[in-house]
């Protein structure tokens, strides 16, 4: 046996809570057993005053340096590993001359009666048992005062230990062979028929083991006994193949209720399921659990989950938000199967530990599983816990209750033509599952839901189910035009959905397919989805570059607006339409140098949203005077921005609906900063950028991953860095230009060709090298400028980078690295000046290099 790795405890007694704390003590000295006792104040009375009574008794002196000789018949040869509860010798039993494993109580606490109520309990658990899985006593008694059993020998590593000797390793790139190695480390495996475990991939040896372990856990349970404790520590992983659970200490007898109380968390933190941190009742889904955690840390070479203590800790265990294993190294049968086993609710889990080892055994073999992936709706509901947007994402679910008869019909539809025939029989069993799916696709556009990133994950994968559907029902003559419509309004969701996930490619099919099926004649209802779904099409191309494609577009959807506004009933949507086309004409007219025709175009916008949504009133105001500002007329457009401030802010703004008021705040706020400096009014800037910056926070805290705030909250930082350089203050400045390249980059992970998080980024790593060379921080300016160089567009940041280097020239210590830096500034110049940058090489800046051959062109020009 090997030595543990520590683990956090929350234990149900004082002795359990002692063990922990000596634990500490051993691994960190007194800094960390002071740390552990504040960490629980409410038992942390009664816990100073059992350690003060160790103390007292010279028990808490320290780690003992040396092992004693003997123990009754045994003798005591080096200590194989220690836990919370015991000590395991390595022991020579002298009557019969054999080499075992000596588990004996901790003598710290041998005075404490529950104890050595574990560690009987632990005997007559093991004692029950007769399975190669589970280790054997062989011997049990007291000595000099000291409980203690023999085990034999096991030449081989836990489970955590062969963790902590892989890691940093990739598991994917492992195989079999290398678990054998980390393992016999020296020693030399005995002939066993279990030696074919180690063969083929990582993950196939890995299973072997957790499938015998599964075993074992499925033989105690049939003899009534459940571990509790299942972990990568108490799993032993042996030279020669074998899998071995250790450690009974918290088993029970099922349904032992003064041992499962609720309220008692029995167990490891980071390897409890969920029903243990909330103090219910264990059984044997809960071993499933626990061996299933042990699996994924073997597997992934790291544990479940990211935490690894406190509340942080029961929250992902309770939420289920575990540490993913990497893609595509790992069959898809086997991640279902973890899944089903770690499933948070237990009525979902393998409900036997025999089970969950016949579907181990089957991925093995490529035989089929019998676990299944959890319904989009479960799967949607569990998402919903995990955010704050709670109460919109449980309208959804109710939604997706109604349409769940239909979302499983149409799962089943692939693998049962029966049905396809019962729908082209029963009109009305078509017009219901139109209905049905319809009512999903209403949850799928409630609006949180499809600005988050989970929430976009499932309603893609709803909405590709719903529009197949459509597609079939296509084909009923009763329900075809109905069909049609519903169909044309989900691949319109599905653009705005793909969107949101950065994936603007899978956005334009879907929306070109949307216009395809939308150019055919419709009634008023009809008309409306299609000029809807053209403005989709439209802020896409335009997102993209495809200018040249936006004009038949644009006018086929204005002829669209032209007929509907003759219509009461669609005489206000038409002229919201109409507003919307203009802000479109006038992006057009800006790219092309018509700053007269954008002007006119914005105004009209702005006239045609009054009297409708007072969000979209208050974008157009917004735009309006960022244009103004840009045209040196900023004093005209602030009118605009306050009244854009004003609305976004007011009581009578509805707080549902996309985009909701706090992210209008947010960007409304960040143009009146941007005005107010144009003006020259820099302190009334700076706290209104401040503002800005609260409402981007605020609005990121509900909708992390919407990446349109995080771009603009960067963007934001950098504008109110730059009025701080102003005044000097470089070190507050500083820390806002970080934060700002940290969100650019943030949206660059998601979506890497964001044309628009590139730019701004480069500008904010501009602003950074400007502020850390004032702040005379050469060390962090060197990387950031780097950085910088290597970034393609403006040729500015190439000569921003070049004067940065040419700064860093001071601090190079080795005249090879200051040549170096010289070298690097004098083709980034060269490079820059190709592009079209202006270089002044009169400037102090370049008093070094001004007479390099390399820059002669632009010095003579």
């Amino acid at each position: 046996m090997s030595e543990h790795l520590r683990s956090p405890h929350e234990p149900s007694s004082l002795e359990e809570l002692l063990a922990c704390a000596l634990q500490a003590h051993e691994a960190g000295g007194n800094d960390a057993l002071d740390a552990f006792v504040a960490a629980h104040p409410a038992e942390a009375s009664a816990l100073r005053e059992a350690l003060a009574d160790l103390h007292t008794v010279d028990l808490l002196a320290g780690q003992r340096d040396a092992v004693a000789e003997r123990l009754g018949e045994f003798r005591l040869r080096g200590t194989l590993g220690a836990g919370g509860m015991g000590i395991v010798y390595l022991a020579e039993q002298s009557s019969l001359g054999r080499e075992v494993a000596l588990k004996v109580v901790r003598p710290e606490l041998l005075f404490f009666d529950g104890a050595r109520e574990r560690f009987r309990r632990e005997i007559d658990a093991v004692a029950k048992l007769e399975h190669p899985a589970i280790v054997p006593i062989l011997a049990t008694g007291i000595a000099d005062g000291v409980p203690y059993y023999a085990m034999p020998r096991i030449l081989g590593r836990s489970a955590e230990a062969v963790v902590l000797a892989l890691a940093g390793r990739a598991a994917g790139t492992l195989r079999g062979a290398d678990l054998r190695s980390v393992l016999t480390d020296g020693a030399t495996a005995t002939s066993s028929g279990s030696e074919a475990t180690f063969d083929g991939a990582w993950w196939q040896a890995v299973v072997r083991f957790v499938h015998q372990a599964a075993l074992g856990i499925a033989h105690a349970h049939a003899r009534g006994v459940l571990h509790r404790d299942l972990k990568p520590s108490n799993l032993m992983l042996t030279v020669d193949g074998r899998a071995i659970v250790l450690d009974f200490g918290l088993a029970v007898a099922r349904g032992d209720a003064k041992l499962t109380r609720t309220g008692t968390a029995a167990g490891s933190p980071a390897y409890m399921a969920p029903e243990q941190v909330r103090g219910e009742r264990a059984d044997e889904r809960t071993d499933v659990y626990g061996l299933a955690a042990t699996l994924h840390c073997l597997l992934g070479l790291r544990a479940p989950f990211a935490a690894t203590e406190g509340e942080a800790l029961k929250s992902q265990i309770l939420a289920g938000a575990r540490q993913t294993l990497a893609p595509g190294s790992l069959p898809f049968e086997l991640r279902l199967v973890v899944d089903q086993a770690l499933d948070v609710d237990p009525s979902r889990r393998y409900q036997s530990a025999a089970a969950f080892a016949a579907d181990l055994q089957a991925v093995l073999e490529a035989r089929p599983i019998t676990a299944r992936g959890l319904p989009a709706p479960v799967r949607l509901q569990r998402f919903a816990r995990r955010h704050r947007v709670l109460a919109t994402a449980v309208v959804a679910l109710a939604a997706f209750a109604v349409a769940l008869p239909t979302v499983l019909w149409w799962q089943q539809r692939r693998a049962n033509e029966l049905l396809a025939a019962q729908v082209d029989r029963s009109n009305r069993s078509a017009k219901v599952s139109v209905d049905a799916v319809q009512k999903l696709l209403a949850a799928v556009a409630r609006d949180r839901m499809r600005h988050l990133p989970e929430g976009q994950a499932i309603a893609a994968e709803m909405l590709h189910g719903a529009i197949e559907l459509f597609d079939e029902l296509r084909a009923d003559a009763t329900q075809a035009q109905r069909a049609v419509h519903f169909g044309v309004a989900a691949l319109a969701r599905l653009a705005e959905v793909e969107r949101g996930r950065g994936d603007t490619s899978a956005a334009l099919a879907a929306a070109r397919a949307a216009v395809e099926r939308s150019a055919v004649d419709m009634p008023p209802a009809g008309r409306y989805l299609r000029a809807q779904v053209h403005n989709a099409l439209i802020g896409l191309l335009l997102d993209t570059g495809g200018d040249a494609e936006v004009r038949p577009f644009l006018d086929a959807c204005l002829t669209d607006a032209t007929v509907l506004a003759s219509m009461p009933e669609y005489a206000q949507r038409a002229r919201t339409l109409r507003a919307v086309l203009q802000s479109f004409d006038a992006t057009l007219a800006q790219r092309r140098g018509d700053n007269a025709a954008a002007e006119r175009a914005l105004r009209g916008s702005l006239l045609d949203y009054e009297g409708g949504d007072l969000l979209a009133v208050a974008e157009a105001n917004r735009l309006l005077a960022t244009f103004l500002r840009r045209q040196q007329r900023a004093a005209e457009g602030l009118p605009h921005v306050l009244e854009a401030v004003r609305i976004a802010t007011s009581d009578s703004v509805p707080s549902r609906g996309w985009p909701v008021p706090k992210f209008m705040e947010a960007f409304a706020r960040q143009e009146h900063g941007d005005t107010l400096a144009a003006l020259g009014r820099d302190a009334a800037a700076v706290e209104a950028h401040g503002a800005a910056t609260v409402a981007f926070d605020d609005f990121l805290r509900d909708y992390p991953e919407n990446l349109d705030a995080r771009r603009g909250r960067g963007a934001n930082a950098n504008n109110l860095a730059l009025l701080l350089i102003k005044t000097q203050r470089f070190g507050d400045a500083r820390g806002l230009l970080e934060t700002a390249c940290t969100d650019q980059l943030t949206v660059l992970v998601r979506t890497p060709h964001d044309t628009l998080a590139l730019q701004f980024l480069g500008y904010h790593r501009q602003s950074l090298c400007l502020c850390l060379g004032k702040l005379g921080d050469l060390q962090a300016l060197e990387p950031v400028a780097h950085e910088l160089a290597r970034m393609q567009g403006d040729p500015t940041l190439a000569v921003t980078a070049a004067r940065s280097f040419l700064r860093c020239i001071a601090k190079a210590t080795e005249p090879e690295r200051a040549a170096t830096l010289r070298k690097e500034a004098i083709e980034l110049l060269v490079d820059a000046d190709r592009r079209g940058a202006k270089i002044d090489l009169d400037h102090a800046f370049y008093a070094t290099i001004r007479d390099d051959p390399k820059l002669a062109h632009i010095r003579d020009r």
